[in-house]
C-alpha cells in the first residue's frame, strides 16, 4: 500500500466514524437507551457511556 493510499484510507475511516457518531447521537436525541446503542454497535454499555456521554440538557427558561 502506497503512502498515498494509506492517507485516503485513514481519511475515509475517519468519515467513518463521524458519520457513526451522528448516526448514534441521533438514536440517543430519538430516545435509544445506551444498552439498545451498545447492542446495535456490539460493544458494552459502559463502552457506549464513555464514548457518548450524555449532552446537556437545555434549561428552557434561559434564552
Amino acid at each position: 500500500m502506497t503512502k498515498e493510499e494509506t492517507v485516503d484510507l485513514k481519511s475515509v475511516l475517519k468519515e467513518l466514524d463521524t458519520i457513526k457518531r451522528l448516526l448514534v447521537f441521533d438514536l440517543m436525541r430519538k430516545g435509544a437507551t445506551q444498552a439498545e446503542i451498545a447492542a446495535i454497535l456490539k460493544v458494552t454499555q459502559s463502552t457506549v457511556r464513555q464514548a457518548y456521554p450524555k449532552p446537556a440538557t437545555r434549561n428552557p427558561s434561559v434564552k
